[in-house]
C-alpha cells in the first residue's frame, strides 16, 4: 500500500551565529577558564558620619613656610643668626599652645561646672 501523504517539509537549518571576539581565557595546567571581570570599587555608603567639628586652631594650622621672606622679618631678627631664630620661633609657639591649652581646660571646667549645676537642681 502506497503512501499518498508526501512527506512534511524539514525545517530550514538555522543560521550560525557569526563569530565575535573570543573571550579572554586563563590558561591553567589543568584546564582553560574564562577570565574574571574587573572588581568594581565599592560604592559608599550614603551614611557617612560626619567627624566631630572641633577648633582648627587646636589641631590643625595652615602650612607655612619655613622661613619668612626678609622683608617681613623685623631688624632685631634680621641680625639674629639661625639658630637663634628658630629658638625664638620655637618658644613663641610654645607660648601660644600653653595658652590655647589653658583656655580650653578653662573652658571645658566651666562647662562641667555647668553641668553640675543642672544636675543638682534636679
Amino acid at each position: 500500500m502506497e503512501d499518498d501523504d508526501p512527506e512534511p517539509p524539514l525545517p530550514a537549518p538555522e543560521p550560525e551565529p557569526e563569530p565575535g571576539p573570543e573571550p579572554a581565557r586563563i590558561s591553567t595546567p589543568d584546564a582553560v577558564l574564562p577570565a574574571l571581570p574587573a572588581p568594581t570599587p565599592p560604592v559608599p555608603d550614603a551614611k557617612v558620619q560626619m567627624p566631630m567639628i572641633v577648633e582648627d586652631s587646636v589641631f590643625y594650622t595652615a602650612p607655612t613656610p619655613i622661613l619668612p621672606p626678609s622683608e617681613v622679618l623685623t631688624e632685631e631678627e634680621r641680625e639674629m643668626s639661625v639658630e637663634q631664630w628658630i629658638r625664638r620661633e620655637i618658644s613663641l609657639s610654645y607660648d601660644k599652645l600653653m595658652a590655647d591649652g589653658q583656655r580650653q581646660i578653662l573652658l571645658f571646667k566651666e562647662k562641667a561646672a555647668d553641668v553640675r549645676r543642672r544636675i543638682d537642681a534636679l
